[in-house]
């Protein structure tokens, strides 16, 4: 397919409708000018076809469908590779970085830098510009990787670009990285001093308060001081529904919330909370890429979409499989120094004999209706009668009810 003059200037149109709308906050029609702009350039392989994938992922990342986005991104990516417009590939690049990095998937944050640094190898000047772009994956790579030291001097070149800033987010953003540092340099009691110092932008900033909460109650754990650390771990869960409105993707709900159950488990009074935590950390992400790759064929803006599309959503499903049982095994081991069993600490009254495992998504069930994460290796419940059923999302999403006519 080929756009010819007249063609060109239609997209432009679409295009200069769906900024006006975006800007406006009118979101749906934004969607709908790019996918217009879309489907008239698709297949041309043309910066117009290029461009129409990045605004719509772009959008798609404003409105939390990060593996749409994704997608997209690589789309653009692969055309502008073809097209020799390494400004743009670089963008893509830099943007897929970004997304991995929401979707705490490190390694494929890592290649995407990685492929970012080789495309720019032989242009100082775009070089520089790509390392601008990304100093924040970078820094949080780094400090993930166990290399504190680079992850610190990452952080003293970031701060004098934001300096100045009063947005709440940014704010709160760099206290959340320079909180970590200090934890993984030793420094709680600073650490400490870093959160209580943005607490006042804290109101109203929705899921990133839930993040400094928690990395607050872990630096009163390392500071031994209990009774808040108490208090705490009873506001937190409470405030979590508050706290997460808009954003059910928060890196909180993917990650933290197994860890701070894991660290609530021993305090009696807080058993139900660390229950709930658990439970909310669960399977989102592969459900969600479950649910995109049975829906993929069906996509306009995704139609024909390539192996290597379908390959790597798997990899990332494998992905969080492996955290989740790493993760899940750190519950599993306090739970056994306690000499408990796997059942009692996740259905506590509820406990049977049997503990049910949904052959779809994994999670765990007494038979009383509460279904948990299981992240657990089988050779980790040997001792509990385990069986195999599907939970009722799972069974939801295979099984529809057909609608009945009116």
């Amino acid at each position: 397919m080929s756009t010819d003059g007249v063609g060109r200037s239609n997209v432009e149109k679409m295009f200069e409708h769906g900024y006006a709308c975006a800007q406006a906050g009118r979101l749906s029609e934004a969607e709908e000018a790019f996918r217009e702009a879309l489907a008239a350039s698709r297949g041309s392989g043309t910066a117009e076809e290029a461009r129409a994938c990045g605004n719509l992922a772009s959008l798609f990342g404003v409105l939390g469908r990060r593996y749409e986005a994704l997608l997209l991104y690589r789309r653009a990516k692969a055309i502008d590779d073809r097209l020799g417009a390494r400004e743009r590939v670089v963008q893509h690049l830099a943007n897929m970085c970004a997304v991995y990095m929401t979707l705490r998937v490190w390694a494929f944050a890592g290649d995407a830098l990685d492929d970012l640094d080789a495309s720019v190898a032989d242009d100082p000047k775009l070089a520089v510009e790509a390392r601008r772009r990304t100093l924040w994956q970078r820094a949080y790579l780094a400090l993930i990787g166990g290399d504190v030291e680079a992850a610190r001097a990452l952080h003293e070149e970031l701060v004098p670009i934001y300096q100045g800033r009063t947005d709440p987010g940014v704010t709160m953003t760099l206290a959340e990285f320079e909180c970590d540092l200090l934890l993984a340099e030793g420094e709680p009691a600073d650490a400490l001093e870093v959160i209580q110092a943005v607490r006042p932008t804290w109101e109203g900033a929705g899921p990133d308060v839930a993040k400094l909460l928690a990395r607050r109650l872990q630096c009163l754990m390392a500071l031994g001081r209990i009774e808040e650390h108490s208090a705490l771990a009873h506001e937190l869960p409470v405030r979590l529904p508050e706290l997460m409105e808009g954003d059910p993707v928060s890196e909180f709900f993917v990650e933290s919330t197994t860890d701070l159950a894991r660290h609530l488990a021993p305090y009696e009074d807080l058993r139900e909370e660390a229950r709930m935590l658990y439970a909310a950390s669960a399977t989102a992400e592969i459900r969600r890429i479950h649910a995109l790759e049975n829906r993929l064929d069906d996509l306009p803006e995704l139609a024909a979409s390539q192996r290597e599309d379908r390959t790597l959503l798997r990899a990332m499903k494998r992905a969080y499989a492996t955290r989740q049982r790493e993760l899940g095994a750190a519950v599993v081991a306090l739970i056994r120094r306690e000499g408990r069993s796997l059942a009692e600490f996740l259905f506590g009254e509820d406990a049977a004999a049997q503990v049910i495992l949904c052959a779809w998504c994994g999670r765990v069930s007494s038979g009383a209706g509460r279904w948990f994460p299981s992240a657990i290796d089988a050779a980790a419940v040997s001792d509990e009668l385990v069986t195999h059923g599907i939970c009722r999302d799972c069974y939801a999403e295979e099984y529809p009810v057909p609608e009945q006519p009116l």
